[in-house]
């Protein structure tokens, strides 16, 4: 049961990141203002990722 949710919200997550990341491919070609904004944006879902982890880890541990 875990396991499902932990996979639905994991394949949510990257596709709402896929279709984030051509979206802003899309309206903002190569600036370099756009270019830090986009490294933050990938600095951010890193660190969303990375709590995601845990959090699964914690519920598989627990249960």
């Amino acid at each position: 049961m875990v396991m499902i949710a932990i996979f639905t919200i994991w394949s949510i997550f990257l596709y709402a990141f896929r279709s984030m990341k051509a979206y802003w491919e899309k309206c903002y070609p190569s600036k370099p203002r756009m270019a830090r904004m986009k490294k933050a944006l990938y600095i951010g879902s890193a660190i969303v990722l990375v709590a995601m982890l845990i959090t699964a880890f914690f519920l598989i541990f627990q249960s």
